[in-house]
């Protein structure tokens, strides 16, 4: 289970910069445990493949019980995600990351404010938003 969430942290949150590739035996002891799932396939991936699932190993080792409890929980909900679904998310993090930086981090900020609120209050913030979308779909067709 830990692979498949270093595999997520890892795709989601790394940089696509060329790395060199890495030899296994430079892995500290605790990443190896972390990545032991891809050892056999360790020297086929790419270094960027390979830099990105040493991030996510290290940030796994760095997250307290709560926060890995939380991570594999969101990854289980990922894994539940129709493909088309999974496709729009990377392609909306994609233009997330294509941002000026101080644009990423007041939607960050934002979100965790959002996150605070109430379940009933996130709702009906939800339920608003759809509605604008809806409207301005319509005046779009219509105009």
């Amino acid at each position: 289970m830990k692979i498949i969430v270093i595999l997520l942290v890892a795709l989601f949150f790394t940089s696509k910069s060329l790395q060199a590739n890495q030899a296994w035996d430079n892995l500290t002891v605790e990443q190896k445990q972390i990545l032991a799932n891809v050892k056999s396939q360790w020297s086929q991936f790419d270094g960027n493949k390979q830099q990105e699932l040493i991030k996510g190993a290290d940030r796994w080792l760095n997250m307290n019980e709560q926060q890995r409890i939380n991570t594999a929980n969101k990854f289980e909900q990922w894994q539940g995600l129709p493909k088309e679904q999974k496709q729009k998310l990377r392609e909306q993090y994609s233009q997330f990351k294509k941002l000026p930086k101080s644009q990423q981090q007041k939607l960050r900020s934002t979100h965790r404010r959002f996150k605070q609120l109430p379940k009933a209050k996130q709702r009906a913030l939800r339920s608003k938003f759809q509605k604008m979308q809806q409207n301005r779909k319509r005046r779009k067709r219509g105009g």
